[in-house]
């Protein structure tokens, strides 16, 4: 692979490990959870609504594909509405880093609902890598096994089984709809849940992040860029490769914790971030195979692309 080909996935992981830590700025600094959410969302919504209408005047696009405008609103209540309202208001009790590790493992929830939902299994050794993975978020939330983790360690590790049914599902819904579409509905329906949960609870109103401003800007932009480029990078290197390399995101957000805020981590918790990482790598190396799939289909290579699904996510 040549390194041009990985540039849009590496500056993916980039924008992503940036994110962690910008939420966690504007949670320190004061900002209403609720509100931050609704804006960050809304803001990445804005930048990809746009690029979606580009893309369509050169192909038909539509949000409504043969009855899936309901799938699109499930993706979007999940991934980017309950999920992101959970992970920043567990950011008033834990650090952007414990934030981007414990995302990191989302694959984990990603391969029981494949299981579940697709039939879909891996190799023995994507168990050990499974396995990795859970290590090392105990390592990470226990402090190298000197404390229990902290009640936002637990409301992130709550998100893991939701954003798995939610990867899960979608990756049946991007059969027959493009990626681009799938990530517009995703912050749409995200959007309008956020919107009717702070008028039903009180999380903090929009006008309260006029002094976050840029902060939001800032989370909601790279929000939009990292999941651009990871679809483009999707088409130039496939699924796997790109989701191990963003795999590495965490790594970004521990140097900007360490060099800005001075926030410092124990041996044992970098291991454990180490830990996820390599176990997702391995994890997006896999190649999924259904239940009745003749065994001698089956390879722990890297999945490669079918040229239509490639056409379809350009």
């Amino acid at each position: 692979m040549r390194l041009r080909a990985a540039l849009p996935a590496l500056f993916a992981m980039g924008a992503l490990g940036a994110v962690h830590f910008v939420e966690k700025l504007a949670i320190t600094r004061g900002a209403p959870p609720g509100a931050f959410a609704l804006g960050q969302t809304a803001v990445a919504l804005g930048v990809l609504a746009p690029l979606w209408l580009w893309r369509r005047r050169q192909r038909p696009l539509t949000l409504v594909h043969s009855g899936r405008l309901r799938s699109l609103a499930l993706i979007g209540v999940l991934a980017s509405g309950l999920v992101v309202l959970v992970s920043i208001v567990a950011l008033t009790y834990t650090t952007a880093t414990h934030k981007g590790a414990i995302q990191a493992a989302y694959p984990l929830g990603t391969m029981l609902f494949a299981w579940l939902l697709l039939r879909e299994r891996i190799t023995a050794l994507g168990y050990v890598s499974a396995a990795g993975i859970v290590t090392g978020v105990v390592l990470l939330t226990s402090r190298g096994l000197t404390a229990a983790p902290n009640p936002g360690d637990w409301l992130l590790i709550g998100t893991v089984p939701l954003m798995g049914f939610s990867d899960a599902y979608a990756k049946r819904v991007l059969a027959d709809v493009p990626p681009i579409t799938v990530s517009l509905g995703r912050y749409l329906f995200g959007t309008l849940f956020l919107s009717v949960m702070l008028l039903v609870l009180d999380l903090g109103a929009p006008p309260a992040l006029v002094p976050f401003w840029e902060l939001v800007l800032a989370a909601g932009g790279l929000s939009a860029l990292a999941m651009g480029l990871f679809y483009r990078s999707i088409d130039r290197i496939g699924p796997s490769l790109a989701a191990g390399l963003l795999a590495g995101a965490p790594i970004v957000t521990v140097a900007l914790e360490w060099t800005l805020v001075g926030e410092r981590f124990t041996a044992l918790q970098l291991l454990g971030i180490a830990l996820v990482i390599a176990g997702v790598v391995e994890l997006a190396r896999q190649r999924r195979v259904k239940s009745n799939e003749p065994a001698g289909a089956r390879s722990s290579g890297p999945c490669r692309v079918p040229e239509e699904a490639r056409r379809r996510s350009a």
